[in-house]
């Protein structure tokens, strides 16, 4: 049996639009606009638990404990939304646009 731990589980998590800080992305008249619909914490258990599979990268591990610089997984529509053609997996987000910013370990 296995458990993990998240901040909420969509769609039981009420929608929460948040201004992200995304490096790197311009925003362009009729495009995107800096927002991410969902933001959760999740411990390291989280996708093996839900039987998640990443597409590239990693899943959270020992390197993401307290005091290490803040990582994120991202969805494959944010990766197509704000880095369309390329990977992922280095860019930096900063969730409400305040604060540490994250590095993209995984998609």
């Amino acid at each position: 049996m296995q458990a993990a731990l998240a901040s909420g589980l969509v769609p039981d998590r009420p929608r929460d639009d948040n201004d992200a800080g995304i490096a790197g992305f311009v925003q362009r008249p009729g495009g995107p606009i800096r927002n991410v619909e969902f933001y959760q914490a999740a411990s390291p258990e989280y996708f093996a638990t839900l039987r998640i599979h990443l597409i590239a990268g990693r899943v959270f591990d020992s390197r993401d404990g307290a005091g290490a610089p803040l990582t994120a997984i991202v969805n494959q529509r944010m990766a197509e939304t704000f880095w369309p053609g390329e990977s992922p997996l280095g860019h930096q987000v900063q969730p409400g646009q305040q604060g540490p910013w994250a590095t993209v370990v995984g998609l």
